[in-house]
């Protein structure tokens, strides 16, 4: 069930339960929800979210857009207090034919880790389900033109071998980035490493109430600490063995001499953001601001 929610999660399932519920008006009527959840005032958050408007799908989903995190926090809400698994996946169900993609991953993901009844569950990796935010655009569109030009019966290797084809990539030799510390990308582009920080921040969401779900006495101010002192500190020993030297001090007020182009682009089409050599940072957040 949870595999097939996360199945080509960029277009609408078409499993014929999931295109079934995925019509149905749930939400029209709260009433009959009531009862199905341990807080009344979860689905009636959730309602006026659906009734004024909510991201689209195929838009770029983030957590660190406010208006796109309530959004992703009324819907989690929705998962996580589902007095039943069935309910649960019921309502998962239609969230996934109706909800930005982007959104219904991340908070279908943290209520699969955070319910009682899916601690057993495992989730795919977030690399199989979101390669776009693990992969460089020439990985993606050299996947793009196999799957198009060759069919899964194709074998182009030795017999006995994995019958796939294999892309090979070298972010260090990338022409995007010019910078002395490129040499250090084979860390810093880690695919482990990066979805190691992401299932850690599934695990400790940043705007989760320790009160409301029961972390009161978690330690979770010294897991946050030191987990970030751990990765500050293998980044500065990878540093040392390419010769990049100590970390700096980041200061806003001054320019970041390192560019950042991450030579990746959204399943919309849309690239992502870079930093160019030199970048001013309190100019953009005072941009922002305005």
């Amino acid at each position: 069930q949870i595999l097939k929610l996360l199945y080509h999660v960029n277009q609408p399932s078409t499993y014929p339960e999931h295109v079934e519920i995925g019509k149905s008006c749930m939400f029209c009527e709260k009433g009959p929800l009531y009862d199905k959840y341990e807080k009344r005032e979860v689905v009636d958050n959730w309602v006026q979210f659906w009734r004024f408007g909510l991201l689209p799908r195929g838009e770029v989903f983030s957590v660190f857009y406010e208006e796109h995190l309530r959004q992703a926090i009324a819907l989690f809400k929705l998962f996580y207090y589902a007095k039943t698994y069935d309910e649960f996946h019921r309502v998962a169900t239609w969230a996934r034919q109706n909800v930005n993609e982007g959104m219904f991953v991340y908070a279908f993901s943290v209520a699969i880790i955070h319910r009682p009844d899916c601690r057993r569950l495992m989730l795919p990796p977030i690399y199989e389900i979101k390669p776009h935010y693990f992969f460089n655009k020439e990985v993606i569109n050299k996947a793009y033109y196999y799957k198009q030009v060759h069919n899964s019966r194709d074998v182009h290797q030795s017999p006995g071998s994995f019958p796939g084809y294999t892309i090979q990539t070298n972010y260090t030799h990338d022409h995007m980035n010019l910078g002395p510390e490129q040499s250090l990308s084979y860390f810093l582009e880690d695919i482990d490493m990066n979805s190691l920080y992401y299932y850690y921040n599934l695990y400790y969401p940043f705007w989760m109430s320790s009160e409301e779900f029961g972390w009161k006495d978690s330690n979770r101010g010294y897991l946050y600490y030191f987990a970030h002192q751990q990765l500050l500190a293998r980044y500065y020993l990878e540093r040392m063995a390419n010769g990049a030297g100590d970390i700096h001090t980041l200061d806003v007020d001054s320019p970041i001499q390192t560019p950042y182009n991450p030579s990746m682009v959204y399943p919309c089409g849309a690239e992502f953001p870079s930093r160019p050599k030199f970048a001013k940072l309190h100019e953009y957040f005072f941009n922002y601001g305005k």
